[in-house]
């Protein structure tokens, strides 16, 4: 009987291990919900956006420990398929050549997002797509349509469900991955076409912008236009409570005036200047390698958006991350060159050093990336 006592005290000790086992395991995970399993990074706090705002010509961030930074954004334009629908597929090839040249932040001009065959956003994958993003430390300027997520309308023969973009940013209002919300990409140049003159483009963005100023006040509201704005322009912009008004420039090797020009122009709303698009092919329309050209172009351009961040500067987005075969080998001119080889990547190979053009060795060295 003395045995048979013994060996039941000691499995229970045995049993009581295992349960004090199972309780710190699942405390420590308590401690971090960012951890998936045991290969996954804890996030930096210093990393994770909690607020941003535009101040006295600077984009200020401030991080989950609640420090402020004067932000220089030193991004690339960023699409997946002809309206932005293969993001899921492609998002961690892609943010590894976003890390091999040291970019900080996306543009995208549709949400960043998982689409099911409908067009509809899956929100839980999207928010892996999200999560994995402000993990590496880059983060995303979410654009919107007008048609497909703003008043909705039929595409492509196809009726689109009206406020699309109201439901993205209410789900991720707070997330530490997102700078901000960008309505548009330069429908100045299309008042008539899309939207039967200037006046009703400008009403549907006021009302944009409101709505997401109310549903998610720690981040900017932005939208793009094509070259610099007129003084009238601007002055409506800012009317409508636009944070930062972003600008698609296209000039060839140098911006020329441009950053002089905005100084003027935003003298009264010290609204700093940042470049939506700049860039140059690696390709002619007729096929000829222009890799050279579109290095030294972008070189270029990179250091005088760099040399005017302590005045009125706030960093760009190269135009683009990848090619985008499906926009054709056309010349759209013979400053920027053949649409579909706009890349920094070639896109053939999801990997970083294979896909990396000069261009992108260019830009690695400049923004303390390694290719």
């Amino acid at each position: 009987m003395l045995k048979y006592k013994n060996l039941k005290v000691v499995l229970l000790m045995i049993i009581l291990g295992f349960l004090l086992l199972a309780i710190a395991i699942d405390f420590s995970y308590g401690q971090n919900p960012e951890n998936i399993d045991n290969k996954t990074k804890t996030v930096d706090n210093s990393k994770l956006i909690k607020s941003v705002k535009v101040q006295d010509y600077k984009v200020i961030v401030t991080d989950k420990n609640n420090k402020k930074h004067d932000f220089t954004i030193k991004g690339l334009c960023y699409s997946r398929g002809d309206h932005g629908q293969s993001y899921y597929k492609y998002y961690k090839a892609d943010l590894k050549k976003l890390k091999a040249i040291n970019a900080n932040t996306v543009r995208t001009y549709r949400p960043l997002a998982a689409y099911d065959k409908y067009g509809n956003i899956d929100y839980k994958k999207t928010k892996e797509i999200l999560d994995a993003f402000s993990k590496e430390g880059i983060y995303v300027v979410v654009g919107f349509d007008s048609l497909r997520d703003i008043t909705g309308g039929y595409v492509y023969g196809k009726q689109v469900k009206a406020g699309v973009y109201k439901a993205y940013i209410n789900k991720f209002s707070k997330h530490p991955a997102i700078l901000g919300w960008a309505f548009g990409n330069e429908y100045n140049y299309h008042y008539d076409e899309w939207f039967n003159g200037k006046s009703n483009w400008m009403k549907i963005l006021a009302t944009a912008s409101s709505n997401a100023k109310k549903l998610s006040p720690s981040k900017i509201v932005t939208t793009v236009h094509g070259e610099i704005p007129t003084n009238t322009e601007l002055a409506e912009y800012k009317k409508m409570k636009i944070d930062l008004v972003m600008v698609n420039i296209y000039r060839g090797p140098s911006f020329g005036d441009m950053f002089n020009d905005w100084k003027i122009k935003s003298s009264s709303i010290k609204m700093p200047i940042v470049v939506a698009e700049f860039g140059r092919s690696s390709k002619s329309g007729a096929g000829k390698d222009t890799s050279s050209i579109q290095s030294n172009t972008i070189k270029k351009l990179w250091n005088e958006i760099n040399s005017y961040k302590k005045t009125v500067g706030a960093g760009g987005f190269i135009f683009e991350l990848n090619d985008e075969a499906w926009k054709g080998k056309q010349e759209f001119s013979t400053v920027i060159g053949s649409e579909a080889s706009l890349g920094l990547f070639t896109d053939k190979y999801n990997n970083p050093k294979k896909d990396a053009k000069l261009a992108a060795k260019t830009i690695a060295k400049l923004w303390g990336g390694k290719i």
